[in-house]
């Protein structure tokens, strides 16, 4: 008889030892799953920041080259620069 009570209390045991490692593993699942999403987000901000500051590089090469071009009308007037355009 008090045999038998050990082998059941050892297969509570086990039983327990079971279900709590089952619930680690998920939680170190989910842990892992949070932390690819958090890096994906973060991936994808630092590409949006890349492409706006690409974006603004381009549109300030554009001003640039259109104040030069203004200038250069200025200079040396239309004629000239209608030429270089074409």
């Amino acid at each position: 008889m008090r045999r038998m009570e050990e082998e059941l209390e050892l297969s509570r045991q086990a039983t327990e030892l079971a279900i709590r490692e089952e619930e680690l593993r998920q939680e170190k699942a989910a842990a892992e799953k949070k932390r690819l999403r958090l890096e994906q987000k973060a991936k994808a901000k630092e590409a949006e920041e890349r492409k706006r500051r690409k974006a603004e590089k381009s549109q300030e090469r554009a001003k640039f080259r259109a104040r030069k071009e203004a200038e250069l009308m200025e200079e040396h007037g239309c004629w000239w620069m209608m030429k270089m355009t074409s």
